[in-house]
């Protein structure tokens, strides 16, 4: 990543200088596999305290057993949320960093989906075939969905 004046950025050094609430928001250039320049912005957020207690927890936790230590500015990057996006400026860094949490919920939906649904691999081949699968398991996660808010909301 180099800046516009082709100059490296230290990414976490500029992250170092986020106040406790303050995004970043700055715009960086890769080169495309062609040599091309590539605008992106880096949006970046420091984590919360509970976040980063947990997070340098799974990080000791890696260490261990896998026997290997992590240098110290891998550990202090994990105390950060950074995105790189292609967003226009005029979706602000909060945006970005919103819209990602967002999308976050939903793949976590999707995943448990997957788990829950067997949705790993689909069983069949036929176009007609796997949308009548698809469909028939999208209902059943419906309807699970459904009787869990409703026994949610009678505790």
């Amino acid at each position: 990543m180099s800046d516009a004046n082709g100059h490296g950025v230290n990414l976490l050094e500029k992250l170092r200088q986020l106040d406790e609430n303050e995004n970043l928001n700055t715009q960086v250039f890769i080169k495309s596999s062609t040599g091309k320049d590539i605008a992106l912005r880096v949006c970046a957020m420091r984590k919360t305290p509970v976040s980063i207690e947990r997070t340098q927890k799974k990080l000791r936790r890696k260490e261990s057993l896998k026997q290997v230590v992590l240098a110290d500015d891998t550990k202090e990057f994990n105390n950060y949320i950074v995105l790189i996006t292609s967003l226009p400026d005029e979706i602000v860094a909060e945006q970005v960093l919103e819209l990602y949490q967002l999308r976050w919920q939903v793949e976590i939906y999707f995943k448990r989906l997957k788990s829950i649904m067997d949705f790993g691999e689909l069983p069949k081949r036929r176009t007609e075939s796997v949308m009548a699968w698809l469909n028939g398991k999208m209902m059943i996660a419906i309807l699970i969905e459904r009787v869990l808010c409703q026994s949610r909301s009678v505790l």
